[in-house]
């Protein structure tokens, strides 16, 4: 691997923690539940927002002579751009992001963090955002500088490289019957079941969207039939429901694994409704993955 990625994750929390679960509710079950502790890697590159940067990274740093800083996309609280500033703030790479949204707040828990690391920030209408290398203002970005362009969340097949790492930390611990995990894009699944194609692991996968479209690629890919799929049920993306607040306060209390509600919230609710009504097989082992989304409580 590249010294850029050897010099970052010297500070990085890897491999990610691994810790069991335990309540009378499990053991009455007979079931080992883990949860990978993804958002614990690190404060700002957390989750798997790092696990899709890596490989992203390491190219850069490969070919670093070619480049004069990375281009990147994201919206106004964008977990990705987040992880991104971290990363090259602490690498010493320029970095431009393409926000969605001219009226956005530079001053809000995301973008103030770019603005602290000096990063380069241009807001564009949500007309052109759709666009995205294709917009007018990218264009010409790209026509002047010689930057190295990573899609929106770090979704491309260069993501594989980190999200593999999840499931070789897994099996160096346990060996799973199931993993779960939260999807918005769907590239953190993919990834992973990419690895997981050559056993018997069934992949558990909690939309946190209402994008069919992502469904449908993970079921093209699905060649060994190991997905199973759950839809949203809280109202879509981002939907702060008082049910789902007080089920994640709860779990939280008695686990003592902080969650949030867009992804890792959602995936809990679904897994622990599927254990009550004894959907998993007595003495199976299920590893639910954190994919991060917390942040610090100040700069």
């Amino acid at each position: 691997m590249s010294e850029l990625i050897t010099s970052l994750e010297a500070d990085l929390n890897l491999p990610s923690p691994l810790t069991q679960l335990h309540s009378p509710l499990l053991s009455n079950k007979q079931l080992s539940v883990y949860i990978k502790r993804d958002d614990q890697i690190d404060p700002y590159i957390s989750g798997n927002k790092y696990r899709k940067l890596k490989g992203h990274l390491a190219y850069y740093s490969e070919h670093q002579d070619k480049y004069q800083g990375i281009i990147t996309f994201g919206g106004a609280y964008s977990n990705h751009l987040y992880a991104t500033s971290a990363a090259c703030f602490r690498q010493g790479i320029p970095l431009t992001a393409i926000v969605r949204g001219e009226e956005v707040d530079l001053e809000n828990n995301t973008l103030s963090l770019l603005v602290r690391h000096g990063h380069t920030i241009h807001r564009i209408a949500r007309s052109d955002y759709r666009l995205k290398a294709e917009a007018p203002q990218v264009k010409a970005l790209l026509l002047q500088h010689s930057y190295y362009l990573i899609p929106e969340g770090g979704n491309s097949p260069l993501s594989n490289v980190g999200v593999a790492d999840i499931y070789t930390e897994i099996r160096h611990q346990v060996q799973p019957d199931y993993i779960a995990l939260a999807s918005g894009t769907g590239a953190t699944a993919s990834g992973l079941l990419r690895s997981m194609q050559s056993s018997n692991t069934q992949l558990i996968v909690a939309a946190g969207t209402r994008d069919e479209s992502v469904r449908a690629r993970l079921v093209h890919e699905d060649v060994n039939k190991q997905v199973r799929w759950f839809d949203e049920e809280w109202g879509g993306f981002g939907k702060k429901k008082a049910p789902l607040l007080e089920a994640m306060e709860a779990w939280t209390a008695e686990y003592n694994v902080p969650l949030e509600y867009v992804y890792t919230g959602k995936l809990i609710c679904r897994l622990w409704s599927l254990i009550k009504a004894d959907y998993f097989d007595r003495g199976s082992t299920l590893v639910i993955i954190h994919t991060g989304g917390l942040r610090p409580e100040s700069h």
